[in-house]
């Protein structure tokens, strides 16, 4: 790999074309097969699903990640522009070993990247950073490639099987951003009931409509304004490649991620013998309290989906949820986070949502702030924070970042994994905007 920064925590993103070239997705997909032999040095033969989203250079990424793996000797199967759950669910539902989607995500259009499954294995942190380490053979092998579009229709059919009980004059906006979901959720809304209208719902590689990230009410002026418009009941929103959603109230109101995994939790719990549910190190401790008046034991997990997969699998948790919206349900599923699949719960306990959404609680006073930060200098902003809080408070959580809790405030720092910046998020029961200012007086960039 020819630029060590592409190599993130939990899967591969750079700017293509300036850090992210086509030929490291030809050594990606050489390496991954190598790592999946390590893996499993047993097996000699290897099914792969690849799939890829609608970015202008995906189909070049793909090309030379699809003669990578068939170089490697893998037996390669196209599901083409698909969303990654869509992936993820072929991998588990079909006789596939692993799979490999070229996406970057919620990033800008510039971006490109990969996202790695592996059956019955988790597939972390040091496994990607194999990824990046030379190959250990230039052998050229005869592996195969054939196209593979049964995961789609298969993955529909999951997802209406969901919403059963859908009402027929449910009123729903579905807003795709232009991403690898549209051709998706189109099929899958014209086959329940309801009324449906759909915001940026044709492929889109310049994502011109808004920016990818489901999470910020302010990307979502376009869905908000279909909603006032059709007087809708409920919207959702998707990233670039869905496995993130955005829950909008008829109020118009966003959920946030930790608010969807409480309602979700309050379906699922009663449903399943593990009361386990594990949650990013973003969520509050109000969101944190309502999840366990809800009966549920809380684990905080830090921030990154393969992260939160694995603990997951350790605790054999039914659910799972990032502030940022990956949602991960795992009761009846296969425990990936699945933003389609999530909206499909949702629509299915839909009378039961309205009364959830109209109770919500939140901080009277909330910020989050993402602070430009370049990559090569984040840990070091971070542990010199870490020392100036440590002398002011004590104790802090260093999960993820840096997190304090009072009976007043709460608050969290933390590099982003996915780009040049910090997470800083600050809520409480009274005016925060002194102790913010302190703490940002506080980050020292140079």
């Amino acid at each position: 790999m020819q630029n060590p920064s592409v190599i993130r925590a939990y899967d591969i993103r750079g700017v293509y074309g300036e850090t992210l070239f086509d030929k490291d997705f030809y050594h990606i997909a050489r390496r991954f097969v190598e790592v999946l032999r390590e893996i499993y040095p047993l097996k000699t033969n290897f099914k792969i699903a690849v799939a890829r989203d609608i970015r202008a250079s995906s189909p070049q990424c793909h090309a030379m990640l699809v003669k990578g793996l068939v170089q490697a000797g893998a037996e390669v199967s196209d599901i083409g522009i698909a969303a990654s759950p869509l992936l993820y669910f072929a991998v588990y539902n079909h006789n596939f070993d692993a799979g490999i989607v070229v996406t970057a995500s919620h990033n800008p259009k510039q971006y490109n990247g990969a996202k790695f499954i592996v059956k019955g294995y988790n597939f972390v942190t040091k496994d990607i950073l194999g990824i990046a380490k030379p190959l250990l053979s230039n052998e050229v092998l005869s592996g195969s490639v054939a196209s593979f579009a049964e995961p789609h229709q298969s993955y529909e059919q999951r997802l209406i099987a969901n919403t059963t009980n859908l009402i027929n004059n449910a009123r729903i906006v579905w807003d795709c951003g232009g991403g690898a979901l549209c051709k998706t959720v189109k099929s899958f809304a014209s086959k329940i009931p309801g009324e449906h209208f759909f915001v940026s719902a044709d492929f889109d590689p310049e994502f011109k409509d808004r920016d990818l990230d489901p999470s910020n009410i302010k990307n979502l002026t376009k869905l908000l304004a279909s909603m006032r418009q059709n007087n809708a009941d409920i919207g959702f929103a998707f990233d670039g490649d869905g496995d993130r959603i955005g829950v909008v109230t008829k109020q118009g109101e966003l959920l946030k991620g930790e608010d969807l995994t409480c309602f979700l939790a309050s379906v699922i719990l009663p449903q399943s013998h593990c009361k386990k549910v594990i949650v990013d190190i973003k969520c509050s401790p109000l969101k944190k309290q309502r999840l366990e008046d809800l009966g549920a034991e809380v684990l905080l997990c830090k921030t990154g989906h393969c992260l939160i997969k694995e603990q997951i699998k350790i605790h054999n948790a039914p659910l799972a949820g990032e502030s940022s919206g990956h949602i991960f349900i795992a009761h009846n599923y296969y425990g990936f986070d699945d933003a389609l699949y999530t909206a499909s719960i949702v629509l299915q306990n839909f009378e039961g949502f309205k009364a959830f959404a109209a109770k919500i609680c939140n901080y009277p006073f909330s910020s989050a702030i993402n602070i430009p930060c370049p990559e090569d200098k984040k840990d070091a902003v971070i542990a010199n924070l870490k020392t100036k809080l440590k002398a002011i408070y004590g104790s802090i959580n260093e999960t993820d970042g840096i997190r304090l809790e009072s009976e007043d405030f709460w608050f969290l720092i933390r590099r982003s994994n996915t780009e040049p910046i910090l997470n800083f998020i600050i809520e409480g029961n009274k005016d925060i905007s002194q102790i913010k200012e302190q703490i940002l007086q506080m980050v020292n960039l140079d």
